[in-house]
């Protein structure tokens, strides 16, 4: 962290993890690490880190699982915040975020055949 920056630093905190999740560094579902943490890491207070995560939640990067932390959800449009909100809400619920992701994957494999159908009729 550059502490003569005018940057604040929850931008350049987030700045970072946003850089590292576009480059393939931390994954989608992977978690990063505790706010503590990184607040250790860097020698901020865990509310900067706190702001800067929800900074990139905001922007669709990562997810606040209650009681579990943040995990990457890689960059989403901004037209998926709802989709985000129906996540939170299902973790919340107790459902695990790979059944999520399992559930999902198997809908778009078959919208994809519904629309792979669709094509081979038009092409007919």
């Amino acid at each position: 962290m550059n502490f003569i920056s005018n940057k604040p630093l929850y931008l350049q905190i987030k700045d970072y993890y946003k850089d590292l999740i576009d480059k393939g560094a931390i994954k989608f579902n992977e978690a990063l690490p505790s706010v503590r943490d990184v607040g250790e890491c860097f020698n901020v207070n865990f509310l900067t880190v706190y702001k800067a995560y929800e900074q990139l939640v905001k922007e669709g990067y990562i997810i606040n699982i209650s009681k579990k932390g943040y995990y990457v959800l890689k960059k989403v449009n901004k037209d998926n915040s709802l989709l985000i909100e129906k996540i939170k809400e299902l973790t919340n619920s107790g459902y695990k975020l790979d059944e999520i992701i399992t559930y999902c994957q198997k809908l778009s494999n078959n919208l994809d055949n519904q629309n792979n159908k669709k094509r081979g009729k038009q092409n007919d």
